[in-house]
């Protein structure tokens, strides 16, 4: 509206053609009226009207030239890489937020999913959250960014856009079974994988310690088949077997590790180097210390007697083979056989058979009935015993009154 301090003014005006300006009315009189101005740049630009004055009467006198200015701001934009992404539970939204209009400032409200945490209404050039899939199934968020221009003298309001987010869940993997511990030479139980999220990948990997043998495949997916371990070592070894899950799409989300472990224990064995020993009938025998090439092993043992001529024996026992007090009725050898098995953390090594051999006392069977002969007659005798291998000694001292000196 055009006002004058002198009366009986008329008013007239002029705007220039502005390029990137609509809506400029070119010329007119009186009150300069109300124009839509667009501006179809992406800076402000001025539309200047030049405003005449003109007394009224006879002497129609003309004032000075007036000039009246509108700045008209452009409306902002939003510039986003893509209205649409796809991250991983956990990562960040990284959306980078910008105008074709320089001073634009951003604004953005998030639509509510309660399977999503992490996601929030903010201010600013980016929008950067870390997005967490609750759930086991994809999950949407969408951001509604607005843009706005503000000057001193007024804010213009751009119009939002929308970016959605899909947040794919993180994929987990189960195995059927807990840790196993089997014996060396046993067979490890099969193992299945699954994941919590349908549509994943799982990629296991196995780490073979030095000594364990048998481990013939060394990747996989879904299934850890059987294998029969041997340790080859005198300690408890693990296979341990590393898994993870990736969600099967162009992301390739990748859950976290999980681990499967088979300790194979070592069988032990007994390693004593003498296995036998030799007693008579009523003689102690000696303790027999066991050994064994594996730390802390248990030993159990059984007796057999060859016969029933054989008493004193233990029939069975845990730990060293005490001292034993064993006799043998008959005329022949006889052995207690001892059947040694070492033990620890349930698995047993191989039998090792501990032999004492038990004398008879030898008895004789010949006549020992005092002989009477005649001077320088040969005298002669024939020892017998009923007792297998026995051996004879004698020995005759000198007699006085007989010529023949001592012998043996």
């Amino acid at each position: 509206k055009l006002s004058s301090a002198t009366k009986d003014v008329v008013f007239s005006w002029t705007a220039a053609n502005v390029e990137g300006i609509s809506g400029i009315a070119a010329s007119g009189t009186d009150n300069i009226p109300e124009q839509t101005l667009v501006n179809n740049t992406n800076a402000p630009l001025t539309v200047v009207y030049k405003v005449k004055t003109i007394t009224t009467g006879e002497a129609a006198c003309s004032g000075a030239e007036t000039e009246y200015s509108i700045v008209v701001n452009p409306i902002p934009d939003v510039v986003v890489d893509a209205k649409s992404k796809t991250i991983c539970s956990g990562e960040h939204t990284n959306i980078s937020l910008n105008s074709h209009v320089s001073g634009t400032q951003f604004s953005w409200s998030v639509s509510t999913n309660a399977a999503i945490q992490g996601a929030s209404d903010g201010t600013g050039n980016s929008i950067s959250q870390s997005l967490i899939n609750t759930s086991s199934v994809a999950q949407v968020v969408t951001y509604s960014i607005r843009p706005i221009l503000k000057t001193p003298q007024t804010s213009c309001l751009g119009d939002a856009i929308e970016v959605v987010v899909t947040v794919n869940p993180t994929a987990k993997v189960n195995f059927s079974l807990t840790d196993a511990s089997i014996c060396s030479g046993q067979n490890s139980p099969k193992v299945t994988l699954t994941s919590n999220v349908s549509n994943a990948k799982i990629i296991w990997s196995v780490d073979v310690p030095a000594g364990i043998g048998g481990v013939n495949e060394l990747n996989g997916n879904f299934e850890i088949s059987s294998k029969t371990l041997v340790n080859n070592t005198n300690v408890p070894l693990n296979v341990i077997y590393n898994a993870y899950a990736v969600v099967d799409d162009q992301t390739g989300c990748k859950g976290p590790l999980a681990t499967y472990r088979v300790i194979v224990y070592p069988k032990p064995k007994v390693t004593n180097a003498l296995l036998k020993q030799q007693i008579c009938s009523g003689s102690s025998s000696t303790e027999v210390v066991l050994y064994s090439n594996v730390n802390n092993s248990k030993f159990s043992w059984t007796a057999i007697p060859s016969s029933n001529d054989v008493s004193g024996f233990i029939a069975s026992g845990t730990g060293n083979i005490p001292i034993q007090t064993l006799v043998n009725r008959s005329s022949e050898v006889q052995k207690v056989i001892y059947t040694v098995e070492a033990n620890i953390n349930g698995c047993g090594g191989e039998p090792v058979k501990y032999e004492i051999a038990v004398y008879p006392t030898p008895i004789f069977t010949s006549s020992i009935a005092t002989t009477v002969l005649c001077s320088g007659k040969t005298f002669s005798y024939l020892p017998a015993s009923s007792t297998t291998g026995v051996m004879f000694k004698w020995e005759r001292p000198a007699v006085a009154g007989i010529s023949n000196p001592a012998a043996s």
